[in-house]
């Protein structure tokens, strides 16, 4: 009877060991997870900060370079207006790195929607200005 109490016991401490050791693992493997997303997340937000920074800059150089000079003959129609997005646009997009944009697709989804909204967004302010 002894014998198979204490055999009894045994296996429940080792069960409680394996239990523990699994909780153990598993809390580990959790943690890394976190790092690795918190390691994501601030890549991702470095990049957004340096495309939103590209954009501001790419749509004051068009203003300076495109707009103002239209301006001032008197015809800044929508064929102008449509030409000087594509030149800001294609400023953008020569200065991004195709990595970068690649990750930030997977992160926000449609990239291009997502700049135009910021350049409309700069050419907003700007005209307050």
């Amino acid at each position: 009877m002894n014998n198979i109490l204490g055999y009894l016991a045994l296996a429940v401490l080792i069960c409680s060991a394996a239990l523990t050791v699994f909780h153990i693992l598993k809390l580990l493997k959790m943690n890394y997870s976190n790092a690795k997303k918190d390691q994501l997340n601030q890549k991702i937000e470095k990049i957004l900060l340096n495309l939103d920074e590209i954009i501001k800059t790419s749509v004051i150089a068009t203003k300076q370079s495109v707009v103002d000079g239209v301006k001032h003959s008197g015809e800044f129609l929508q064929m102008e207006k449509d030409e000087a997005l594509c030149q800001c646009k294609e400023r953008i997009y020569h200065l991004m790195n195709n990595k970068e944009m690649d990750v930030l697709e997977n992160f926000i989804g449609n990239i291009e929607e997502w700049i135009q909204c910021r350049i409309e967004y700069y050419v907003n302010r700007l005209k307050k200005f």
